[in-house]
């Protein structure tokens, strides 16, 4: 038995909006990302972790079966080990909103 098996599986359009909510979060439309998240540790652990456990609890979400949904957790976790980078924030936004936009398409 899995600890996926106690964990709500969620639907891919649930998924996404979860996702686009996040980002939009941290993302101010300008390239700029919330300087906190840039400064504390802490903070921007807690937000990658608040973003991606969703993710991480799915059955569904393989490096194979979704890839871009995938990549967001590898880049989340290159985040959380380079948290005052602001290049990494971006990247991490740019994936998400590229699944987000993709999906509404």
């Amino acid at each position: 038995m899995s600890y996926l098996d106690d964990q709500p599986q969620l639907t891919r359009e649930q998924i996404i909006a979860h996702c686009r909510k996040w980002v939009d979060a941290w993302n101010y439309g300008d390239g700029s990302i919330d300087q906190i998240l840039l400064d504390n540790y802490i903070e921007a652990t807690i937000e990658t972790d608040v973003l991606t456990y969703p993710l991480e609890t799915q059955k569904w979400i393989t490096e194979e079966s979704e890839p871009e949904l995938w990549d967001i957790i590898m880049t989340a976790d290159e985040v959380d080990h380079n948290h005052s980078n602001p290049q990494v924030w971006v990247k991490l936004v740019r994936k998400v909103e590229a699944v987000t936009t993709a999906d509404q398409g």
